[in-house]
């Protein structure tokens, strides 16, 4: 008759011979010997070996006679463990406690609960993060109202100040019209100027010989008068003695001699007389020689361009300048006080582009 295959005291799964665990739960027992399974045996302890534990597997002595039980198959039923419902009590002789089943040790999962005092920190810092989110929210409404009451505060003196700058104002442009009637004849764009001539709506009362004529807003010389010089005098400015004159002359053209001239009068009496300044031509007719009339002077070439001409008469001093640069010089007290400004031109056709009385100083 077959001795039966030992099987796992935990799930009962046939095992290998010699195995000392199981395949089928992974449970580690020891082998008792006749080839019976124990439980594992405690740490550092070698497991008793009895003479015929309780648990084995292994079938029972064959008994004598017939009966059911020597007639059953061995395969016909499993064993069953002692204490198991419906197991068979344990034969008689056989001493020690049935096996049993020790739980495999847990694994520890590797996480842990947070603690009490974890927790509470945590609400702390939440309670604290809130305090301070409304607090900044506080301080921004705040600050919005004040900036917002504040406005109104700035605008308040607006609608004061507005009628005091229209009072103070007020006089000074009042005056402003009264003077300006008086101060446009003479023309006060410049600072001194007592007078200055206008040719854009006729003669102005310039008053000379007909070679003399007024167009295109320029007081125009055609040269005609080659045998003596043609006189034209500015209108007449009372009260004055120390003054000068400043023209602006275009040379357009000549024809060379011993008699070509033109220039500037001022301190005249009775249409006639005064001091003369001009432009007078050398030993080969040309006009090339600066001065006051029967004075040295400079060599000057009028080019056909314009040119600045400005004559100052101040006591006995007179002095004559081209473009700011002086070219002649008298001292003579034969024409104290003359009152009369204007012009002369012997055989040059020219234009004359401006004409201003002017007080010395300026």
């Amino acid at each position: 008759m077959s001795t039966a295959r030992p099987r796992c005291p935990f799930c009962n799964n046939p095992l290998a011979p010699g195995a000392t665990s199981c395949s089928n739960c992974g449970q580690t027992f020891t082998r008792i010997a006749g080839g019976s399974v124990g439980a594992p045996a405690a740490s550092g302890q070698a497991p008793a070996a009895p003479a015929n534990p309780a648990g084995a597997f292994n079938a029972p002595p064959a008994t004598s006679g017939i009966g059911p039980s020597a007639m059953a198959p061995a395969s016909s039923a499993l064993p069953t463990l002692p204490g198991q419902p419906g197991a068979p009590p344990a034969p008689s002789g056989l001493s020690g406690a049935p096996p049993t089943w020790t739980p495999p040790p847990s694994q520890p999962s590797g996480r842990s609960r947070p603690s009490y005092l974890t927790i509470g920190l945590l609400a702390a810092v939440v309670v604290l993060l809130l305090v301070g989110v409304v607090e900044g929210v506080i301080l921004i409404s705040g600050s919005s109202k004040s900036s917002a009451t504040s406005t109104p505060t700035v605008q308040q003196p607006t609608p004061t100040l507005a009628p005091s700058t229209t009072a103070a104002t007020s006089p000074a442009v009042t005056p402003s019209p009264s003077p300006s009637p008086t101060v446009a004849p003479t023309a006060t764009t410049l600072p001194g100027l007592i007078y200055s001539a206008d040719w854009s709506n006729g003669d102005a009362g310039w008053t000379g010989p007909q070679d003399w004529q007024v167009t295109g807003g320029k007081l125009h010389n055609d040269g005609s008068s080659a045998t003596a010089q043609s006189f034209i005098f500015a209108p007449q400015v009372s009260g004055m003695a120390d003054y000068a004159i400043e023209v602006q002359v275009e040379v357009a053209s000549y024809n060379p001699g011993p008699t070509v001239n033109f220039g500037f009068v001022v301190r005249a009496t009775k249409q006639s007389g005064g001091y003369q300044a001009g432009i007078y031509p050398d030993q080969q007719g040309n006009l090339t020689i600066a001065a006051i009339c029967c004075q040295s002077g400079k060599s000057f070439n009028p080019a056909m361009t314009v040119q600045t001409y400005r004559i100052e008469v101040q006591g006995n001093q007179i002095t004559f300048l081209i473009n700011k640069k002086v070219v002649s010089t008298l001292t003579s007290s034969l024409f104290p006080d003359g009152q009369q400004a204007g012009l002369f031109d012997e055989g040059v056709t020219l234009d004359v582009l401006s004409f201003e009385i002017l007080q010395l100083g300026a």
